[in-house]
């Protein structure tokens, strides 16, 4: 039996796929649930040690990353974790969603053409090359700060200009549309006054890059979880495909 945690709208579709061939029910009581069923929950699941003892052993949970000890407590329990963020397909087709999101926050959030922004993106992941790669399809120019020598020098083969570490600094305030993908707190506060004066600045990290109370001049927009937001559809048949891949392995 599967059960879904639907505070996800993703999960809605992954239900709707695997209602096909598989028993499927709504997550409601964890009392309902039985050695050898899988629950189904956000990527972006954060567990509490009250939520964490409370489910059965032996089961198998989908899910994203999770705390060391929550960890401990499904070892202990026997729960196989399955995590989507470690899935290397889920993570390439995933951030290929999260990059239509930003186009779509560029186009309603600014008021110049995307053929006349600079934009620059902070990170060398998965999600900066997403983003590089649609918007070069588009004709679309954008400029990488990478934070370690070999994200630097891949970002020569899908960016139009490169930075490595701290480097961005010097031109920041030439750009007007910032995105940040790396997700922990490093723009200093004497920083921001680098960034020019109504920059669009879209934060896709799941933990903000900067003191949001400090930003004054430009535009700080908040963007975790862009594919449940603009294409929840589609990233559920991504889920579901992982699951079911699983399944017939």
């Amino acid at each position: 039996m599967f059960f879904f945690d639907l505070q996800d709208k993703r999960n809605y579709t992954v239900k709707e796929i695997l209602s096909k061939n598989y028993k499927t029910a709504v997550l409601e009581k964890t009392n309902e649930i039985k050695q050898g069923d899988v629950i189904v929950y956000s990527p972006a699941k954060k567990f509490d040690l009250t939520e964490a003892l409370s489910l059965p052993k032996g089961i198998t949970v989908y899910c994203g990353n999770i705390c060391e000890q929550i960890q401990k407590i499904f070892k202990e329990k026997h729960i196989t974790v399955k995590n989507l963020l470690k899935d290397e397909i889920f993570a390439i087709e995933n951030a290929k969603l999260t990059a239509e999101g930003v186009l779509s926050i560029i186009i309603s959030n600014t008021d110049k053409s995307i053929f006349e922004q600079k934009i620059l993106l902070l990170g060398g992941g998965k999600i900066t090359k997403a983003c590089c790669v649609l918007f070069k399809k588009i004709g679309v120019n954008c400029s990488v700060a990478s934070f370690s020598q070999s994200e630097y020098f891949n970002a020569f083969y899908y960016s139009d200009k490169q930075y490595l570490g701290n480097d961005f600094y010097k031109e920041v305030g030439l750009y007007d549309v910032i995105i940040n993908t790396r997700p922990f707190l490093y723009i200093n506060d004497d920083k921001l006054d680098k960034i020019k004066k109504d920059a669009l600045f879209i934060e896709t990290a799941s933990e903000n890059c900067l003191n949001v109370t400090s930003v004054k001049n430009f535009k700080y927009f908040l963007a975790p979880k862009l594919p449940q937001k603009f294409s929840s559809y589609s990233a559920g048949k991504i889920i579901a495909e992982k699951i079911l891949g699983d399944i017939n392995d």
